[in-house]
C-alpha cells in the first residue's frame, strides 16, 4: 500500500498550551512507513519469546512481576514472562480489501467469539480481515490463520476498531485493558508490541514522554494520545502499548516529529462505551 494513498501529513507541530501542558500534533495514521531502528541502548532490538519458562507460563496465562537486577541496580521494568504474554496476545492483521498489514491485540474471549482491538485505519474499507495468532511453540510462524474476521465496530475519528472472530480454538494469550482512571501518569517505561513488515510480533521497551490532544486532519476532531520516544516501524499500527502491570494502555496510531503516537486508554474506553462494548473490561483477561 502506498503511503500517499491514505496517509495524513507526517508534519508534526508541537504546541505547549500553557499550564495544562497539552500539545497538538498532526500524525499519519498509516502503517508507519519508517525505516527499522534496531540496535542497542534506548532502542534495543525486538524481543522474541525465547525463554522456555516464560513460554510455558505465557501458555498458562501467568505473568510474573519484574525481578531485581542481579547487579544490584533497579529492577527491569518488564519481566520475560510479561514480554512473552504480551507477544502471545498480539496478532497480525491483513486488510484483504487493501492488502495492507497491521497489528492488533486479543482482549477478550466470550463463548465462541474472540475480540481484537486494533487501529481504525487498519480496518478501513474492509468488512472481513485476515488474522494470524502466534504461540511460543509456533513462533515465528503463525499458530493459526483466520480469514473470516469481521469488523464489529470502528471509529475513524478515534482511530480505533474492534474485530470479532468466531472460533473455539485455544488462544495463545489474552491481554487486559487498563481502565481509564488507572493509567500511569507522567513519563514512564512502556512495552510496545507489533508485527514489523507483516512478520511475527516483536516487543520493544519504549518510554512515554507525555499525553496530550492530537488534532487529526480531515476529521475536525481531536483525541487524547500518548507520545512515545520511538517511531514504530511499518506494520506495527494497531499494536498494543503495555504498562508495567501488563495492561493495554494504548494502541499504535501513527508517527510525527520523529515520535510514536498511541491512542490513549481514555479514548479506548470512550470508544468501547459508545459501541456497547464496555464488558470487554470484565474479568482478568485470561483466556
Amino acid at each position: 500500500m502506498r503511503l500517499s494513498e491514505t496517509a495524513w501529513a507526517l508534519v508534526a507541530i508541537l504546541l505547549l498550551a500553557g499550564s495544562l501542558g497539552l500539545w497538538a500534533v498532526l500524525v499519519a495514521p498509516e502503517y508507519l512507513e519508517v525505516k527499522p531502528t534496531g540496535g542497542s541502548g534506548a532502542h534495543p532490538a525486538g524481543t522474541t519469546p525465547s525463554d522456555a519458562g516464560a513460554r510455558a507460563r505465557a501458555r498458562e496465562g501467568k505473568v510474573e512481576a519484574p525481578k531485581k537486577n542481579p547487579g544490584g541496580g533497579p529492577a527491569e521494568p518488564f519481566s520475560e514472562d510479561l514480554k512473552a504474554a504480551a507477544l502471545a496476545a498480539t496478532v497480525r492483521v491483513v486488510n484483504e480489501a487493501t492488502g495492507a498489514q497491521g497489528s492488533g491485540v486479543i482482549v477478550k474471549r466470550r463463548e465462541a467469539f474472540v475480540y481484537v482491538l486494533t487501529a481504525g485505519h487498519v480496518a478501513e474499507g474492509a468488512e472481513r480481515l485476515e488474522l494470524s495468532t502466534f504461540s511460543p511453540a509456533s513462533y515465528p510462524n503463525p499458530k493459526s490463520v483466520y480469514r473470516a474476521t469481521t469488523v464489529l465496530a470502528r471509529a475513524p475519528a478515534a482511530d480505533l476498531a474492534v474485530l470479532r472472530l468466531a472460533t473455539t480454538d485455544p488462544l495463545p494469550g489474552v491481554a487486559r485493558l487498563c481502565p481509564p482512571d488507572e493509567e500511569p501518569e507522567g513519563a514512564f517505561p512502556v512495552l510496545t508490541v507489533g508485527c514489523d513488515g507483516g512478520r511475527a510480533p516483536t516487543c520493544f521497551q519504549d518510554k512515554v514522554l507525555r499525553k496530550g490532544l492530537v488534532h487529526k486532519p480531515g476529521t475536525g476532531a481531536a483525541g487524547l494520545y500518548w507520545e512515545a520516544e520511538r517511531k514504530p516501524d511499518r506494520g506495527r499500527s494497531g499494536g498494543p502499548l503495555f504498562d508495567r502491570r501488563g495492561r493495554v494502555i494504548g494502541v499504535a496510531g501513527g508517527v510525527g516529529d520523529g515520535k510514536g503516537y498511541y491512542v490513549h486508554a481514555k479514548e479506548v474506553h470512550d470508544f468501547l462505551a459508545k459501541n456497547g462494548l464496555e464488558w470487554l473490561y470484565e474479568g482478568d483477561g485470561a483466556p
